[in-house]
């Protein structure tokens, strides 16, 4: 099956909600494309070794971006579907993975009603906690967990905020390609709000990201009231268990109850 990108146009976020264009910006790649492939690999290894179903097995990739996670999802043999609101780093996935056209790509807001079930369902790298409005994380996780056959599993990887808030850098400047990126952060209400100010040929731009600071007991306490077993908490991509003090990511895995 060829590799096409299906496209829900009508289901487009407001323009005034920071991700609606930022992720589809020509300076969102240039200052995030330091993000590899290795890391993917580890944490798609830790699905594979936490959770995985018997293959041949469904995944769906909430949250794709330019699909480093889906091609490694496929490399290990799931049969996979990645969803991403931003069209250009769906094509940009498309064409990282040319030599598995047999993955499908879905351009969707994640607060839409996925189309299929799964095996599995996975969120990334923290690709959750966007929305201003805390309600819509909740009906992203009602997705998640209706996008998921019987005995299907989610396999969430998201940040330790504690960790966030502990070791926040309120500054810092990179050069990239002869662009100038000043990043300055904060905690503004319960998110953690990067303000970044980039200096080009083409002027001074603005630009915002912002992420909710959902803790464990948070996110134990929304996945359980949604239909959710937790089965394991992990604190990195080796796997390692969970210290709210000092682990870099909180990482959870769960099944329908």
């Amino acid at each position: 099956m060829e590799s096409n990108i299906t496209d829900f146009p009508k289901q487009e976020p407001s323009k005034d909600a920071w991700f609606a264009n930022w992720f589809d910006d020509v300076f969102y790649t240039k200052l995030y494309g330091h993000r590899d492939q290795e890391e993917a690999e580890r944490a798609v290894e830790l699905f594979v070794s936490t959770c995985a179903p018997n293959l041949p097995a469904s995944v769906l990739d909430v949250g794709c971006g330019s699909g480093r996670h889906s091609l490694a999802l496929r490399r290990h043999g799931f049969e996979v579907t990645g969803l991403d609101l931003s069209a250009s780093l769906l094509s940009l996935a498309k064409q990282n993975a040319s030599d598995y056209p047999d993955i499908e790509w879905l351009r969707q807001d994640m607060r839409r009603s996925f189309p299929n079930q799964y095996d599995a369902v996975a969120s990334f790298f923290t690709s959750f906690g966007y929305f201003q409005d805390q309600s819509d994380d909740e009906v992203v996780i009602d997705n998640m967990r209706a996008a998921l056959k019987p005995h299907g599993v989610l396999f969430f990887d998201f940040l330790n905020a504690h960790n966030v808030r502990k070791s926040i850098v309120p500054r810092d400047v990179k050069e990239i390609e002869g662009i100038r990126f000043t990043q300055e952060r904060s905690i503004v209400n319960d998110c953690v709000v990067k303000n970044i100010t980039i200096e080009s040929d083409h002027g001074v731009q603005q630009r915002t990201e912002s992420v909710r600071l959902y803790t464990k007991k948070d996110l134990q306490e929304l996945f359980t009231s949604h239909g959710l077993t937790i089965q394991q908490y992990m604190g990195s991509y080796n796997g390692d268990e969970f210290d709210e003090q000092n682990s870099d990511r909180l990482i959870m895995t769960m099944r329908l109850s």
